[in-house]
């Protein structure tokens, strides 16, 4: 009884004591939500300006984005989110907590942007690059297939697919979506390059 009694009282003193060093560990190994000013610099011009604190830059690409300005700080935060991710590899910890952060911001402006938006072929190709580099390669041929349903001449993604088929061991699925990519633009040159190396 005594024994049971001296359990019950250590108890809560040793959850508390691990979720403590749990919750310092946490702290101490990610970064904030915000980017910083190093991490900022690496951001879209966009992103730097809805970031950022200048009115004049505020004006000037809230007029280009378009009304769906008001959410695109998320994309902004997703895309630094996964820039996170591709520098922490050695940190599983860490890299499964951007990975999960990226994808959350994904889906946020995804849910809250219109539907006709112009920018989201582009926003589906980097969700679908960070998936790929996750090894998540079913959802990633989707959201470049996504891509494609909005914009089917979106070059980027028909690019994004081949790379993912070439890197997957899909050689003839690979040329198949360059091949998509040179009707649109048969006089580019990298895309020549990339089919000649295929």
């Amino acid at each position: 009884m005594i024994k049971l009694i001296k359990l019950w009282i250590t108890l809560p003193f040793t959850i508390l004591a691990v979720f403590g060093l749990l919750g310092v560990n946490q702290a101490s190994a990610v970064a904030g939500y915000s980017p910083t000013t190093a991490e900022l610099s690496l951001l879209p011009p966009f992103c730097q300006a809805k970031l950022g604190t200048n009115p004049a830059d505020h004006k000037l690409y809230s007029g280009k984005v378009g009304p769906d300005w008001l959410h695109i700080h998320h994309y902004c935060v997703g895309l630094n989110f996964t820039n996170r991710y591709k520098r922490s590899f050695g940190n599983k910890g860490d890299q499964q907590f951007y990975l999960q952060s990226a994808l959350s911001e994904f889906e946020y402006i995804f849910a809250h942007s219109s539907p006709t938006f112009w920018m989201r072929p582009e926003m589906h190709v980097q969700k679908g690059k960070l998936l790929a580099s996750a090894k998540r390669t079913v959802e990633a041929v989707n959201e470049f297939e996504m891509a494609l349903k909005d914009n089917p001449k979106y070059l980027e993604a028909h690019v994004a697919l081949s790379d993912l088929y070439k890197n997957t061991g899909q050689p003839s699925k690979s040329i198949t979506a360059l091949e998509q990519a040179l009707q649109l633009a048969p006089n580019n040159k990298a895309l020549q390059r990339r089919y000649n190396e295929l």
